[in-house]
This record gives structure tokens, C-alpha cells and sequence, in this order.
């Protein structure tokens, strides 16, 4: 049984492909308008191909064929005043703000011994500030509505098991 969220409004992190558009489609579905938020551009660290403008522009699109209202935001989550100016202006444009799904992240698929620090930092900057500083932007909103919401934090399954990324002495490593 899916519940109706008619009437309510959600912001979504990392929407402009796979978990986060998926995230964003369902929401609108079921009722809500939705504001979406994501790079769309590479970080130089990553090794894989990341969102464009136009990836955004498509979830904006499926929230609006289920006869949604949608919000674009293309920002980067590692930065608090882009995502809270951003947030503040998508909530004063639909009026409320009352569930946040903090899906943004990217992930690091270099050996662990040569990961640089950029590298890191850019994983943690994302995956953990990133979602630090967007709760706190929607917390904001959704606390001052005084209906109560919900925030849901997205992580990978690959943070509960261990990787096998290197090799040393012509045996696999594992590092947790």
C-alpha cells in the first residue's frame, strides 16, 4: 500500500540519474511535487561519467508527466550556501518543504593504496558533508513548517561488506 504525499513536497539529492531519479519519479507519482538536485557536471577525481544538465532536465520531466510540479537545482552538494540558497528559493517557490531523501554520493573504485587525497576528500565531501549540509538546509524548512516530515539517507550495501581492490604479493587485499 503506497501512500498518498498530495499536497506535500520533497527534495531529492543526486536526482538526475539512476537511485535519485528513481527516488524523485515515485515521489511524484504518489503525490508530491518535487525538488530535484544534482551536479550535473564531472568532479576531475571521479573515474566514470557523471550527470549533465540534460540528465536533470529528464527527472524534471517524468515529475512533470505524473502532473507534478518540479524544481531544478543543479549545485553541488559539498557546498552549504549553494544548496541552502538554492533549497530557500525552491521553498519559497512551492511554499513548503516536508520530506528530504539525501541520496547524492559518488564513489571511489581506485585501488586504496594509490587513492589520492583529492580523491578522498571529494568522496567525503560528497558522500558525508554533502548529505550533512542538505539535511541541514531541509531540516530548516521542514522544522519551521510545524507538520512534521521525514529525511531519508541513502548509502550503498558496498559500505557493509569489504572490497577487494588491490593486490599485494600476487594475492588479493582486502581493505574495509
Amino acid at each position: 500500500m503506497t501512500t498518498s504525499l498530495e499536497g506535500k513536497v520533497a527534495f531529492v539529492t543526486g536526482a538526475a540519474r539512476g537511485q535519485g531519479r528513481s527516488h524523485a519519479a515515485h515521489l511524484a507519482q504518489v503525490g508530491a511535487d518535487v525538488i530535484v538536485l544534482d551536479i550535473c557536471r564531472q568532479i576531475p577525481t571521479v573515474p566514470y561519467a557523471m550527470s549533465a544538465p540534460e540528465d536533470l532536465d529528464e527527472t524534471v520531466a517524468i515529475v512533470e508527466k505524473a502532473g507534478r510540479r518540479a524544481v531544478r537545482l543543479e549545485c553541488d552538494v559539498r557546498d552549504p550556501d549553494a544548496v541552502a540558497a538554492g533549497l530557500d528559493q525552491a521553498v519559497a517557490d512551492l511554499g513548503r518543504l516536508d520530506i528530504a531523501v539525501l541520496n547524492a554520493g559518488i564513489c571511489e573504485v581506485t585501488e586504496t593504496p594509490l587513492i589520492s587525497a583529492e580523491a578522498w576528500n571529494a568522496v567525503i565531501g560528497t558522500n558525508l558533508s554533502g548529505a550533512f549540509f542538505s539535511a541541514q538546509a531541509a531540516a530548516k524548512h521542514i522544522v519551521a513548517g510545524g507538520r512534521g516530515g521525514s529525511m531519508t539517507f541513502v548509502g550503498s550495501a558496498s559500505t557493509l561488506t569489504p572490497t577487494y581492490n588491490s593486490f599485494q604479493n600476487d594475492r588479493r587485499v582486502c581493505w574495509p
